[in-house]
């Protein structure tokens, strides 16, 4: 019975299991998670195998955001909540370990060794938990013990081959980015001297060319990732980033100067994927004051206590010189993303704020807009999410689905929602 009721337990929608069995209370099926899993880029992962270790350590601001408080937690969240099929193949493994496609652990770490030979042991852990959040004690013990020929009083070591110089030379010819994936430079590299041996993309040869390299990348004419990213993300006035996801997915500091960048307005998502900069708003006569600005005019005109989105606020009146820039509700919403005093969070394909500090769910927002209403037809309700709100709403499950297990009572034979049972049953008394 108690193995049956742990079971049941562990499965529930309503909790996150963490380790040594303690559980915490989470409202699953109330959030959405387009923003989550956009920001983990999960899409973009492919055949490798990773630990939540890794996503919650470069990830700290959405996680903190979504209250995600260690790896076992996102672990169980993402079992549960990852439709099926999703991302290329997700699979959940053992705690805290997830999985896409296939994966050659022992070929990816002898890799590794040979880009990075010779390093020390402690290194090498180190290099594995940041590239798969690996820990490294199991690393050294067990996942490392199939390579232990080449261990040697502390140190990997396996010689690295030197490339031929009139390979170097072709090579470096048609190399005239500042940035390659690791596999992306060992591509080239066969495709312009076929049968040439892939080992002669190491560090050695790298370093020889005059490129940093770090863990599955190499880098060119800027100090560092950042300030490569940096200038990436602020070079033109319109960067579209929808091809460059799933190439800078396994560095961490392509999400974090993103955010970062976004954060400071120094660049603002005016479509999916596409960015404007400040330098290009500010010729236009947009400097950053007027967006600051533009977010005090919103805090103001906001009613303490209740959601609001831009498109509301429009229908409510609220006006502003910054919409006779013409764009999308998605650019005036990613400025007040900027403004520490509005919580915000994704729901239904809209970002939904809330003057002060307030944890959004879809949960929660649909149950505040069923309460307030009192009694209201389903129809009515997404009529609502989506012509006041913008919310992107087709089917009633989409509503449904996220008030299951509240006090909000619902008649399938009226199709109407009431904020409790108590309130449907005055009804049908004819007291209301």
């Amino acid at each position: 019975v108690l193995r049956t009721r742990k079971s049941r337990l562990s499965e529930s929608n309503f909790i996150l299991w963490k380790q040594n069995e303690m559980i915490r209370y989470y409202d699953i099926g109330g959030r959405d998670y387009t923003e989550l899993f956009e920001a983990l880029n999960l899409d973009s992962y492919e055949n490798i195998h990773i630990s939540t270790v890794k996503l919650m350590r470069e990830n700290p601001e959405i996680l903190e955001k979504y209250d995600i408080r260690d790896q076992y937690e996102l672990h169980n969240l993402l079992r549960k909540a990852v439709p099926k099929g999703s991302f290329h193949d997700f699979r959940c493994g053992r705690m805290p370990m997830i999985e896409f496609g296939e994966f050659d652990r022992d070929a990816a770490l002898f890799e590794m060794i040979v880009e990075n030979s010779p390093i020390a042991a402690g290194d090498l852990t180190a290099m594995i938990e940041r590239e798969y959040g690996f820990d490294p004690g199991v690393t050294f013990v067990t996942y490392l013990a199939p390579f232990s020929k080449y261990y040697h009083q502390g140190v990997y070591s396996i010689d690295q081959k030197v490339m031929p110089e009139e390979n170097m030379a072709v090579l470096m010819s048609a190399l005239n980015d500042d940035f390659y994936n690791t596999d992306e430079l060992k591509e080239i590299y066969l495709a312009l001297i076929p049968g040439a041996d892939p080992g002669d993309i190491n560090p050695y040869n790298l370093k020889s060319m005059g490129f940093q390299v770090y863990s599955r990348c190499v880098l060119r004419n800027y100090p560092s990732l950042d300030a490569y990213f940096e200038h990436m993300f602020t070079a033109d006035e319109i960067i579209d980033l929808s091809g460059c996801r799933k190439r800078f997915v396994y560095v961490q500091s392509f999400s974090s100067k993103l955010m970062e960048l976004k954060r400071k307005l120094r660049v603002i998502e005016f479509e999916p994927d596409r960015l404007i900069s400040a330098e290009r708003l500010e010729r236009a006569g947009v400097p950053a004051e007027t967006l600051r600005a533009f977010c005090d005019e919103v805090y103001g005109a906001a009613q303490d206590g209740e959601y609001f989105s831009i498109r509301s606020l429009k229908r409510a009146g609220f006006t502003s010189g910054l919409f006779d820039l013409g764009f999308s509700d998605r650019f005036y919403s990613n400025v007040l993303v900027s403004d520490v005093r509005l919580s915000y969070g994704q729901i239904l394909g809209n970002l939904i704020f809330f003057k002060g500090k307030k944890e959004i769910t879809i949960r929660s927002f649909e149950t505040e807009l069923i309460q307030r209403a009192g009694i209201i037809d389903m129809l009515d309700l997404m009529k609502e999410l989506s012509e006041k709100y913008g919310c992107r709403v087709t089917e009633r499950w989409d509503v449904l689905s996220k008030i299951d297990g509240t006090v909000i009572y619902y008649d399938k034979y009226l199709d109407r929602l009431y904020a409790n049972k108590d309130l449907y049953y005055k009804e049908l008394e004819g007291g209301v």
